[in-house]
C-alpha cells in the first residue's frame, strides 16, 4: 500500500492515482511520480511524490458544479522533503465551516464525501517547482478531467 501513514489512518478512502498517459518531457526538472490523498472527519491529507529537483508548489482544488468548475481553493505546498529516494510533499487541510474560515495551506471548505464516494465530485490541479522557483511539473486528477484546461499536464485516473 502506497498510503503510508495516511492509509493506516483512513484505509477506506481513495487509493493512489496512477498516470494515464506518458507526458514525460526531457526538459522538465521535476516529474510527479505518485499522487495520494485521503479524507476523514477532520479534513484532507495529501501526499505527492516527485523525482528531480523538486522544491515547492501549489495545489488547486475545484468543486464540480453542474458540469463546470465551481468554488476553488489554492493551497501552497510545503517544501518537498527527501524520503526513500524521492521528494515528498505532504499537505494536511483541516475542514472548516465557512469559506471565510479557509486559510491557504492549513484549512479547506471541502468536506469529505459523506455518501461513501470513492472519488468525490472534485478536481485537482497540482503544480510543483524546482529549487530555482521555475516550473517543474503539473498533474490533474479528479472526477471529471474534461473540465480541466491545463494542456501538457499528466492526467491521473482512479484505478
Amino acid at each position: 500500500m502506497q498510503f503510508g501513514l495516511f492509509g493506516l489512518l483512513f484505509p477506506d478512502c481513495v487509493p493512489p492515482y496512477t498516470a494515464t498517459d506518458d507526458t514525460s518531457d526531457p526538459f522538465r526538472s521535476v516529474v510527479i511520480t505518485a499522487i495520494n490523498y485521503s479524507c476523514g472527519p477532520d479534513g484532507w491529507e495529501y501526499r505527492f511524490e516527485a523525482v528531480g529537483d523538486a522544491f515547492d508548489g501549489e495545489l488547486a482544488i475545484y468543486d464540480i458544479e453542474n458540469g463546470g468548475l465551481g468554488y476553488e481553493e489554492l493551497h501552497p505546498l510545503p517544501n518537498a522533503e527527501w524520503e526513500d529516494s524521492v521528494f515528498v510533499y505532504t499537505l494536511s487541510l483541516d475542514a472548516v465551516a465557512t469559506e471565510e474560515d479557509v486559510v491557504p495551506g492549513e484549512s479547506t471548505f471541502f468536506p469529505c464525501p459523506s455518501n461513501g464516494a470513492v472519488v468525490p465530485d472534485m478536481n485537482w490541479y497540482l503544480e510543483v517547482t524546482d529549487t530555482n522557483g521555475d516550473f517543474g511539473d503539473c498533474a490533474v486528477f479528479g472526477k471529471d478531467l474534461t473540465l480541466m484546461p491545463q494542456a501538457g499536464c499528466s492526467e491521473w485516473s482512479y484505478e
